[in-house]
């Protein structure tokens, strides 16, 4: 088993040791008793066949997401179960009892927090003890793959940018939950494929009609679904798709923005700076003089 583990002082009891692989990181609650909210523990596992965790409760609060695999849960005496985009939440006093598939093992990430607001987050969003499934899966892995970064970061603003990562997420996933009954309509399925379409493609398409060709439906279709399952139009979804990769590539050595712009389909840089300005508040010269910043800090932290 590999495994990378970044610790405070030692590893937790309740991480399982029926992982193939992980990327945990665990911060000691001690000295963080006062605050609202703060994260403990987080990270990804990917589940051993065998896999299995009974507990009647849990010292913190938790939210999980699957990220592939199946499984099953029970849930505060509830069966439910688990499949890629599933989400659950748990705490103190809620028992719950994870499985996987042997012929298909989970690999699923967590983020465990704490403080006087954490419960009442998770109700405000009605998300603790529930059972969720999002529209836009990609969004909810991106959160907690930034959550996992950040708790392996030693920078000095990292208790801070995790306590509002948390808030985010459950934003996001109250903001694109759907209905368990859905995800077996035809109708969700023909959603999850134009996504995946659009996600494979995003980099060449540029409009409703080719999105809507490319994914094989009618363009009215198409705007039915997005609005029934993402909240958003088809064109939104497609403009975050290109700005986040966007951010990857801008973030990359010796990248240029006019290259990135022309990359994903944008004969107008001030156009694709305009756009990329509406997703992250910030124009593409600012984002990467940001992120080269933090780099910096975050370098200057760990040789102290």
């Amino acid at each position: 088993m590999t495994e990378e583990t970044k610790t405070a002082f030692f590893e937790p009891s309740y991480f399982s040791s029926q992982v193939e692989e992980a990327t945990r990181f665990y911060r000691s609650p001690i000295a963080r008793k006062g605050a609202a909210i703060y994260v403990v523990a987080g990270g990804r596992e990917e589940c051993a066949p065998g896999y299995e965790i009974s507990r009647r409760t849990f010292p913190f609060y938790s939210i999980e997401f699957v990220a592939s695999g199946k499984g099953r849960l029970e849930l505060a005496n509830e069966k439910f179960s688990l499949s890629p985009g599933t989400i659950f939440s748990y705490g103190p006093g809620i028992e719950h009892r994870i499985t996987t598939f042997e012929s298909s093992p989970l690999q699923k990430h967590f983020v465990n927090f704490a403080g006087r607001a954490a419960k009442k987050t998770l109700l405000a969003t009605r998300i603790l003890g529930k059972v969720l499934f999002s529209s836009e899966p990609n969004q909810i892995l991106d959160s907690f793959n930034e959550i996992t970064r950040y708790g392996l970061s030693q920078s000095s603003c990292s208790e801070e940018i995790l306590s509002g990562l948390v808030k985010l997420l459950t934003l996001k996933i109250a903001d694109t939950a759907i209905r368990t009954r859905d995800i077996h309509s035809a109708s969700f399925g023909t959603y999850q494929r134009c996504i995946r379409i659009i996600a494979e493609r995003h980099s060449s398409l540029l409009t409703m009609s080719e999105m809507a060709s490319r994914c094989n439906v009618d363009p009215a279709y198409l705007c039915r679904l997005f609005r029934r399952f993402g909240n958003q139009s088809p064109y939104q979804h497609l403009l975050k798709a290109k700005m986040n990769r966007a951010a990857e590539l801008l973030l990359s050595p010796g990248a240029m923005v006019k290259e990135v712009a022309t990359g994903l389909g944008f004969d107008d840089q001030f156009h694709f700076s305009r756009s990329f300005k509406r997703c992250f508040g910030v124009p593409p010269t600012e984002f990467v003089r940001l992120h080269q910043s933090h780099r910096k800090a975050s370098s200057a932290d760990k040789s102290r």
